[in-house]
């Protein structure tokens, strides 16, 4: 297991992100950075999609992918037993603009003890 486990813009690529989140929570013992491009939903929603092994950005192998709404992730969370989580907020208009625009988001998430939701600080 590892103190620190990231899971940066993979989720997106994959066909089951529920999966995903399991073997991440498994090989995890402190804390999950997680960053994913969303499904622009304000339901708990995971978007189907096609992709295509075309760019080096781009899944593996060409076929179905499963992009979450922000609630989704929320919710997948949740059924994995990781509840104590904090959305990083953005803080600048100096970052990509899929983060700037709701496209994209990153989480911060403590494994292991319970306690309330890990407080990330906005200074914005």
């Amino acid at each position: 297991t590892f103190d620190v486990v990231l899971n940066l813009g993979i989720l997106y690529h994959l066909s089951d992100p529920l999966e995903a989140l399991k073997r991440t929570r498994r090989v995890a013992q402190g804390l999950i950075l997680l960053d994913t491009m969303l499904e622009q939903s304000r339901e708990a929603v995971i978007g189907l999609r096609w992709e295509e092994p075309s760019d080096i950005s781009d899944t593996a192998t060409a076929g179905v992918v499963a992009w979450p709404s922000k609630a989704g992730v929320e919710l997948m969370l949740r059924h994995v037993g990781l509840s104590a989580y904090s959305e990083i907020p953005v803080r600048t208009q100096d970052i990509p603009t899929s983060y700037y625009f709701g496209r994209r988001a990153a989480w911060l998430i403590r494994v292991g003890r319970s306690g309330p939701a890990i407080q990330v600080a906005d200074s914005g």
